[in-house]
């Protein structure tokens, strides 16, 4: 068994073409976990959005932009695939750019859990918003 310093073994590890930490033994960088991304996009009508994801998840977050001052609260429920929705959050009427990514980080959504956006957009603005997860599937 050969004793290396600390330093000797993340200069083994460490790929100069890249610049990336390798997974020891792997001989290279490790694959980013794929993404979901999920986007909506309404112009002068409600928002009604629920994510069709249907495999094992990890919510991201859920982003939100409007034209104007949007005059409607927006909500982001949980809807799991058994039980009625849980509301994670609701953005006041007002708000022009929302970003919401407060999930609980150990949560892993299952097949048929979803995330489901709604806002009445009685302004009748133009709503553009993205939902990114990561595929645990």
């Amino acid at each position: 068994m050969v004793n290396k310093s600390t330093e000797q073994v993340l200069n083994d590890c460490h790929d100069d073409a890249n610049d990336a930490l390798r997974t020891i033994g792997s001989g290279g960088t490790p694959p980013s976990p794929a993404g979901i991304s999920d986007n909506f996009s309404v112009t002068g009508t409600a928002v009604d959005k629920t994510t069709a994801v249907g495999d094992k998840w990890r919510p991201g977050h859920v982003s939100a932009h409007g034209n104007a001052a949007i005059t409607s609260a927006l909500t982001i429920k949980f809807k799991p695939a058994s039980g009625a929705e849980q509301l994670l959050v609701t953005f006041a009427a007002g708000w022009t750019d929302i970003y919401f990514d407060d999930f609980n980080r150990n949560a892993i959504y299952g097949a048929g859990d979803e995330l489901h956006i709604e806002c009445a957009n009685a302004g009748a603005a133009n709503i553009n918003g993205d939902i990114r997860g990561e595929d645990l599937s």
